[in-house]
């Protein structure tokens, strides 16, 4: 996904060389303006892609489930299947 964005921002950045362009690029003011506001956005992008892992992360770590309501519940199963085992185990 990465690649595929900065090959997309290197194009649009260095502009499209076509066949029938007769004139050479202008090195205006707004050119360049352009052209650090699109790094600008490529940079806030890359910012927002990095925290939004880093987001992920921690949601999948422990803060996914602060009260441990989840492992709670899960553990009461665990402990409900054992002694469904050890029923059909002792009562043939």
């Amino acid at each position: 996904m990465k690649v595929l964005f900065i090959l997309i921002l290197a194009f649009f950045i260095s502009g499209c060389n076509s066949d029938e362009a007769t004139e050479s690029p202008s090195t205006s003011p707004e050119l360049k303006s352009s052209s650090n506001r699109s790094k600008e956005i490529a940079v806030l992008l890359n910012k927002k892609h990095q925290l939004s892992k880093k987001l992920k992360t921690l949601v999948a770590s422990n803060q996914l489930d602060p009260d441990e309501d989840l492992k709670i519940i899960i553990t009461e199963q665990q402990q409900a299947y054992r002694d469904l085992q050890n029923i059909r185990n002792t009562h043939p």
